[in-house]
């Protein structure tokens, strides 16, 4: 594959996983009233994947 199509494909990746970033985030401050424990805990476990993906070295 040509450097430049890689780089492409590259770029376009990584607009992606930034644009499921924000569409997560977005969905965390949205569902905040959901009650529950199961709603809490699942808002805790996606907060840590986010960390996890957006610091892979931290």
């Amino acid at each position: 594959m040509p450097r430049k199509t890689t780089n492409r494909a590259q770029d376009d990746l990584l607009a992606d996983f930034q644009a499921l970033v924000s569409d997560t985030e977005k969905l965390l401050q949205h569902t905040t009233n959901l009650a529950g424990d199961q709603a809490d805990e699942l808002r805790l476990q996606i907060r840590d994947s986010l960390k996890r993906a957006t610091n892979p070295c931290c």
